[in-house]
């Protein structure tokens, strides 16, 4: 038996390792501003992150579509990883296939391989 973790590079993951702290928020992690700015930097900054953007952290589940595999969550993104690397691929945006504003993290699969949401 063999084991095989790696950090997920999302965009999320990216931009938060480059700031060298949190600046996306996310479910249970809420961005703060930045100490070393202005008041009016700051209270930008706290107003831009009210109602933040989806992550593309996808964290939860890793889902199979034909020979592709992909780690989800429950937001409107996957990313497609390399199964014998683990790598980061590309981000896919359900919403430009689909009329779906979030979707489930654990998908199931009918007996013809259809995957359902």
């Amino acid at each position: 038996v063999y084991y095989r973790s790696k950090y997920l590079r999302s965009d999320t993951y990216n931009c938060n390792v480059e700031a060298n702290r949190i600046v996306v928020s996310e479910f249970g992690t809420m961005a703060y501003p930045d100490p070393c700015k202005n008041i009016f930097a700051k209270a930008f900054s706290y107003l831009s992150h009210t109602i933040p953007e989806f992550t593309d952290n996808c964290l939860i589940n890793i889902m199979k579509a034909g020979d592709d595999f992909y780690a989800t969550s429950e937001t409107n993104f996957i990313r497609k990883i390399n199964p014998q690397t683990l790598e980061t691929l590309e981000k896919v945006d359900y919403t430009k296939y689909v009329a779906v504003n979030v979707a489930t993290s654990h998908p199931h699969y009918d007996s013809a391989g259809n995957i359902l949401n």
